[in-house]
């Protein structure tokens, strides 16, 4: 007996999914989930990008936070008007001394010896090759290539020395 096709939708309904129906079934909400995901990833694609960068960035800052690498000179010049900082010699104490010191606990470190010598404003000529400062009379004041008019105090804080090894006066 042949079954009637209502029959037969019947039995198809009750009877579990053939692979082939699943396996279609399967590559249909493949192809949705790929779909959403190209679109949710296109549309916010910048937003992830930017995250990413903030976090590298945030990273690097951190990194040179902790960083106990100071910056060490290179022999080479520093522009006119940017003069190194020099630390006072409460900078290298503690808190716990700078405190005891202050209270009278303990006794303050001796005054270091002042490395700038000679007259301040004496002008002085300046060659960046060298690192050296020439004293107005010397044999090479203002006559190397690679120099400049400085004062003698701009060109100790530099990290210049003189050319004669001592201060000009």
């Amino acid at each position: 007996m042949k079954a009637l096709p209502a029959a037969r939708a019947i039995q198809q309904a009750d009877a579990p999914w053939s692979s082939a129906a699943r396996t279609r079934f399967l590559e249909a909400l493949e192809r949705v989930v790929r779909a959403c995901c190209s679109r949710f990833w296109h549309a916010r694609r910048v937003i992830f990008y930017l995250v990413v960068a903030v976090i590298l960035v945030l990273v690097a800052i951190r990194w040179g936070m902790l960083s106990n690498h100071s910056a060490q000179a290179t022999g080479a010049p520093i522009a006119a008007g940017n003069a190194l900082r020099h630390k006072s010699p409460a900078d290298d104490l503690s808190f716990v001394r700078q405190n005891a010191d202050q209270s009278g606990l303990a006794e303050a470190p001796e005054a270091p010896e002042n490395k700038y010598l000679g007259n301040p404003s004496t002008q002085v000529w300046v060659d960046s090759h060298t690192a050296l400062y020439y004293c107005p009379g010397s044999d090479l004041y203002g006559k190397t290539p690679k120099g400049r008019f400085s004062s003698q105090h701009e060109a100790q804080l530099d990290q210049f020395e003189p050319a004669s090894r001592r201060a000009c006066d």
